[in-house]
């Protein structure tokens, strides 16, 4: 059974960074929607020129992807009462 913990270990904690790093990658371009709202709408290859989004939906995307960052943060932070039980060590 220790296998098995090893996995969930090491795919909760792959998973928590990947999911984390798409947050960050997503609040970073949430920002700069916020910064340049114009510049953010001129990377839309469907309507480049059209209205810019406004800076309640660029603040909300934002915060929706703060969100996924800090549930990435959570899972890598995590700790199970099988990861503190010092018989059954996580592996490092």
């Amino acid at each position: 059974m220790q296998t098995r913990a090893n996995v969930y270990y090491f795919l909760r904690k792959g998973a928590g960074f990947m999911i984390a790093l798409f947050g960050l990658l997503g609040t970073g371009v949430g920002i700069l929607a916020i910064l340049d709202p114009a510049g953010s709408k001129m990377s839309d290859d469907s309507d480049p020129f059209g209205t810019p989004p406004s800076l309640l939906e660029s603040v909300a995307r934002t915060l929706f992807y703060l969100l996924i960052t800090g549930f990435g943060i959570w899972l890598l932070s995590y700790k199970s009462k099988r990861d503190l039980n010092p018989t059954n060590p996580p592996p490092e």
